[in-house]
């Protein structure tokens, strides 16, 4: 069984990638090497480096984080569109 608390973990530590180099350097090797973990063990718990991505996309929308959805706003990301419009105009007014 998948625990939930290594999906936390694993996500965490993608969101602290993506914060520092963007959500196109998180990947399943990224991840893996900031935990001391196997690249077979981050898929094991995420399935697949688009859903790790999609992941930790959404934990930045949940936490607010600017910088990553800044990043996902100026790369057309699918799950930008799951930003909420106050937070969107908010962040693409602090970009101009």
């Amino acid at each position: 069984m998948k625990s939930a608390n290594r999906v936390t973990q694993i996500i965490g530590a993608a969101l602290e990638i993506a914060h520092k180099s963007g959500l196109h350097s998180v990947t399943c090797k990224s991840v893996a090497k900031k935990l001391d973990m196997t690249h077979g063990n981050v898929l094991y718990h995420v399935g697949t480096a688009d859903r790790l991505r999609d992941m930790t996309a959404r934990r930045a929308i949940a936490e607010r984080d600017r910088i990553v959805l800044a990043n996902l706003i100026t790369t057309m990301h699918p799950v930008a569109a799951e930003i909420p419009s106050e937070l969107r105009r908010e962040i693409l007014s602090a970009l101009t």
